[in-house]
């Protein structure tokens, strides 16, 4: 996770220093971050987890890059452009800040259904504890994004990254379905669990 100009340590430069590596997706928070990593890093592909205007999307450069998508007027906006874009679904269990509520989850497959050219390629949520210091509230909503992502691979859709977590709370989430994480402050070196 580089936004926030990578955390204040330099977009382009940490976007140069990992150039070599290979990741599922670099993730930003804007598109013009997106821009700056394609410009430094060609060869990765861009994760967008912050809000686009919905009618923007029709002006946006979108080889490469997937989005995160929380609302039915962005899946609608993405999907009436008729063209292959990833995406990932935002699931709220229980930071009621960002994602989808899952009383409404249902309504979402049906949506994306709606529009062939938009693959669900991820799902993930951000916990409510992000420091991981509540086993409770992690296990609830471990709990609550298993029985989605479930709902969502029953439904025939086929999405294969399943991200519940950042640095914090990453060790301690216990997914049956996680295989991969927002590695963001822990990317510098910075234990999220100091002593």
């Amino acid at each position: 996770v580089l936004k926030g100009n990578a955390y204040e340590h330099g977009i382009e430069q940490v976007a140069t220093a990992i150039k070599s590596e290979r990741f599922p997706y670099i993730a930003v928070d804007g598109y013009f971050e997106a821009l700056t990593v394609r410009s430094f890093n060609r060869h990765q592909p861009v994760l967008v987890m912050g809000m686009i205007k919905p009618s923007n999307f029709a002006k946006l450069k979108l080889r490469g890059l997937a989005f995160v998508v929380q609302d039915k007027a962005t899946i609608r906006a993405m999907g009436d452009l008729s063209k292959n874009i990833n995406i990932h679904l935002e699931l709220n269990t229980g930071m009621n800040r960002y994602g989808v509520k899952l009383s409404e989850l249902d309504q979402y497959i049906q949506l994306i259904q709606n529009f062939p050219k938009l693959q669900l390629e991820g799902v993930m949520t951000h916990l409510a504890d992000p420091d991981g210091k509540n086993e409770a509230t992690i296990h609830k909503a471990v709990t609550q994004f298993d029985q989605a992502v479930e709902k969502i691979l029953a439904s025939g859709l086929k999405p294969t990254l399943f991200h519940t977590a950042q640095s914090g709370v990453g060790l301690r989430a216990k997914s049956r379905y996680a295989n991969a994480m927002r590695l963001g402050i822990g990317l510098y070196g910075i234990n999220p669990y100091p002593a």
